[in-house]
């Protein structure tokens, strides 16, 4: 491995960056920044309020999705989930963030913190905006 240029070792130490623009600076992102990030994301905000050794996941409810009843850990991925697929782009519950909102507190359901408890059953019937009509 090549010994860091003089930038690159200014950023593992206190050193200020020379003023040598010639040379391409290579930024490091610190670890802690990162974990950071992922620690104050929505989901976490959500799985506050549950036990410690529970979290949410995020299930699709429509029956019209080719992705019907697949589970997302991360209400972010979720909601991505919404935006790439046509059938929720369709959807006017999706058109607006308190409709995203709303619909992935319908659609959410409490599990085990490693998620090894079993995925729900798919229902049998359903309701004409994917809930279940079943009392369970």
């Amino acid at each position: 491995m090549a010994a860091p240029s003089g930038n690159q070792q200014a950023m593992l130490t206190t050193e200020p960056l020379s003023s040598d623009t010639t040379t391409d600076v290579l930024v490091i992102a610190r670890t802690s920044a990162q974990f950071d990030y992922l620690t104050s994301s929505d989901t976490d905000a959500d799985n506050a309020d549950l036990f410690p050794t529970h979290r949410w996941a995020w299930y699709c409810k429509d029956p019209t999705c080719p992705q019907y009843w697949s589970a997302w850990s991360c209400k972010s991925n979720f909601w991505l989930h919404l935006f790439e697929t046509e059938v929720h782009r369709a959807d006017l519950r999706t058109h607006t963030r308190v409709g995203r909102r709303n619909l992935a507190r319908e659609w959410r359901v409490k599990t085990d913190w490693e998620m090894t408890e079993p995925k729900q059953p798919k229902p049998t019937s359903h309701g004409t905006n994917g809930t279940t009509t079943s009392n369970e």
